[in-house]
């Protein structure tokens, strides 16, 4: 992990959340030291929310009183801050990527440690940025404020991408390793954009306020290609049409939106996690039949090639709903939040599950999981509690078979689970 350790003015000091952990049930905000209003915490956990959410990366704060006095002594504080991320399970994914930011009352200690990807977003500058823009409220005593503003500039650094010459590449074969260095971005109007390495553009995101929305196929006389990650993510948008010169749409792109129908046009080629997670009004997404990468059946979005299912509409009044006979994988996020589902059957044919897949689906009673899945993610059959912990979905019982990959993770992860000939004593 990487520090940077700010000494701050000894009574005006203190300072300073899925999706989401491989782990983790850290609440995003640990207000120990009871130094933020309530308030003031749930504006850090939308912050953290969309963090976790667009990019993937954990971001957990705690105010505390019981790291031991340091004498100075910087590394005890560091050691203890290694410690308290690992045995609360902070981070996302198989490196634990994420960021703590932690005030350590007993040290007068504002500091940040990073792990996994995040090093490679937050460079020692980045960090130094990121303290300095609580500075102005920490020495009025505004401590949430100051945890506030030091999460708005980690969004921000989050949302320009690495720094160039910051990523890890493989030195032999020259492969960048990390995610790829992010262009600085230009304003036009309510669009902001980058401008892409083959001179294309690429939407990062749209501050309008319009309800009904024609994305333009150019910006700054560049071609528009990309539909970036969050680009309208909880947008007020009801209608969109999205031009035909778009070939990518990124993770989340129209999250939370209030779109109530979806056109994808053909010459879209990629789509990353779920585009349309949580857009609560969303009944119909429609692509023509024709579309080479993208199928929909019964408004249910698909990918072709990986035979993915991508987004199961959040709207969908169903109570049951049978996933097709050849779909091999149920993509991240896909059924988000979808409240009225009570039961899903997943066929034979699928092999994986993706992270979050049913997260927060409260409705669900009943899922059926063959012995052909060998792959399941994070968090896939949990919700939140009223404390940001993460549970299993209350009234969930998953049907799987004997010595089975499903099973096994069912124990390791304490879901309710049943076999499917769990009842043949009755006719014995």
């Amino acid at each position: 992990m990487k520090k940077m350790l700010c000494a701050i003015a000894a009574i005006m000091l203190v300072l300073i959340v899925a999706m989401c952990s491989a782990l983790a049930e850290t609440k995003m905000v640990n207000d120990h030291a009871g130094l933020y209003s309530a308030d003031e915490i749930t504006q850090m956990e939308e912050i953290i929310t969309r963090i976790r959410t667009v990019y993937q990366m954990d971001a957990v704060v705690l105010t505390t009183n019981d790291v031991p006095d340091s004498n100075g002594n910087d590394e005890i504080t560091v050691a203890w801050a290694d410690t308290w991320y690992e045995d609360h399970g902070c981070g996302l994914g198989e490196d634990r990527s994420g960021i703590l930011l932690i005030i350590d009352m007993t040290n007068r200690y504002n500091y940040i440690s990073t792990a996994g990807l995040m090093i490679d977003y937050m460079s020692d500058n980045r960090i130094e940025a990121v303290l300095t823009a609580a500075d102005e409220y920490l020495y009025s005593g505004e401590y949430g404020q100051a945890m506030i503003a030091e999460l708005n500039q980690l969004e921000a650094f989050c949302a320009e991408g690495i720094e160039e010459g910051s990523f890890r590449y493989d030195e032999a074969t020259g492969e960048i390793l990390t995610a790829p260095y992010r262009k600085p971005t230009t304003t036009e109007g309510d669009w902001e954009y980058r401008l892409l390495e083959d001179g294309t553009a690429e939407i990062v995101k749209y501050t309008g306020k319009e309800d009904k929305l024609v994305i333009p196929d150019t910006l700054g006389e560049k071609t528009v290609t990309r539909i970036g990650d969050g680009a309208f993510g909880a947008c007020s948008l009801t209608s969109v049409t999205i031009p035909g010169s778009v070939t990518s749409i990124g993770h989340f792109a129209f999250a939370a939106c209030s779109l109530t129908s979806v056109t994808i046009p053909d010459s879209v080629q990629e789509m990353g996690v779920n585009p349309f997670a949580y857009c609560e009004e969303l009944t119909d997404i429609w692509v023509s039949p024709e579309h080479s990468y993208f199928a929909t059946i019964s408004g249910v979005l698909y990918e072709k090639t990986k035979k993915k299912l991508v987004c199961y509409p959040y709207a969908f009044t169903t109570t049951s709903f049978e996933i097709p006979q050849g779909i091999t994988a149920i993509g991240d996020w896909a059924f988000y939040s979808c409240s009225s589902l009570k039961s899903v059957t997943i066929p034979d044919s699928v092999t994986s599950i993706g992270h979050y897949a049913f997260f927060a689906c409260d409705s669900l009673t009943d899922v059926t999981i063959p012995d052909s899945v060998t792959s399941i993610g994070e968090h896939a059959f949990h919700a939140m509690d009223d404390n940001w912990n993460y549970v299993p979905i209350p009234n969930l019982t998953l049907t799987v078979p004997r010595d089975s990959y499903a099973l096994q993770y069912c124990k390791d992860n304490n879901l309710k689970y049943t076999y499917p000939d769990a009842n043949n004593w009755l006719f014995n």
